[in-house]
């Protein structure tokens, strides 16, 4: 999930009277993400729907807990389908990639997955509409790439 501040609201109305370029610089600056391939020490978000306003990334070669492994685009004119049918897409997305990324179906792996999705929120005022899946150890201790871990 994905939030927005009230700092992000003053922006965003700022960006609006200034032109489009400066929109989608704000709605860029505002839209926390991080791109796959990228690693992050985001605490456990695992378990429970938690809205993210900050991805810190950090460097993949050494210790952290999770890696974006695939991302989803939703189509920039499409009306925000539910937050049901978004975690559907995310869910169905992410599991679908999984197997062809660590190298092994999800239910055989040691490693956990998850996604950041758009909210109605985010989506309206920020124009997200990215799915993002991490794979990972919510506890971390993970070094490196998990690209064909095969565990």
């Amino acid at each position: 999930m994905r939030a927005l501040s009230t700092v992000a609201c003053a922006t965003l109305v700022a960006a609006l009277a200034s032109g489009c370029s400066l929109l989608q610089q704000a709605q860029q600056a505002m839209t926390p993400s991080i791109a796959v391939g990228e690693c992050t020490d985001l605490p456990d978000v695992s378990t429970a729907e938690t809205e993210v306003s900050d991805i810190p990334t950090v460097d993949c070669a050494g210790p952290h807990a999770w890696e974006a492994y695939a991302e989803k685009v939703f189509g920039v004119d499409e009306e925000f389908p539910g937050a049901a049918e978004v975690d559907e897409a995310a869910t169905t997305f992410c599991m679908g990639e999984f197997e062809g990324f660590i190298g092994l179906p999800y239910e055989a792996s040691r490693y956990e997955a998850f996604y950041l999705y758009p909210t109605e929120e985010t989506w309206t005022l920020l124009n997200d509409r990215t799915i993002t899946c991490l794979v990972g150890l919510s506890d971390g201790g993970v070094t490196g790439s998990l690209a064909d871990a095969a565990e």
